[in-house]
């Protein structure tokens, strides 16, 4: 869970970015799959505002999100859009890239979309339902 202190920086970064998107139902960060060197996957952050999932990027020292990427409809963090689950963490395919979140973080972001957006109930990989 973030301090604060931290989240305060988050709310404000995504108020400046988003405009008129609407509002922040949750925020996650993770890391793309894309690699940019052999040791390093760029951060990322996905926010659930009201229209939708959006995919950031965000700044390495702080990880406050910096520019939106792309915007996906909430059924996107769905299967199949769901390429492995693991114990510890989800990698969601959001536009054209792949996001490796935290399992926590992760159902945080489906928690907060209401029930008639989510789709039917699926199971994803590991067996869990959603």
């Amino acid at each position: 869970m973030s301090s604060p202190r931290r989240q305060r920086r988050i709310d404000a970064a995504l108020a400046a970015r988003l405009g008129s998107r609407g509002a922040v139902r949750a925020y996650a960060a993770g890391r793309a799959n894309l690699r940019l060197s052999a040791a390093c996957k760029p951060r990322r952050g996905c926010a659930v505002t009201d229209a939708g999932v959006l995919l950031l990027s965000t700044r390495v020292a702080r990880h406050v999100p910096k520019t939106v990427l792309t915007e996906v409809p909430h059924g996107a963090l769905f299967p199949p859009n769901i390429s492995a689950a693991g114990r510890k963490a989800v990698r969601v395919n959001l536009g054209a890239e792949v996001v490796r979140l935290r399992r926590v973080d992760y159902e945080r972001l489906t928690a907060v979309v209401a029930d008639g957006e989510k789709g039917p109930i699926v199971a994803i990989p590991d067996g869990r339902m959603v």
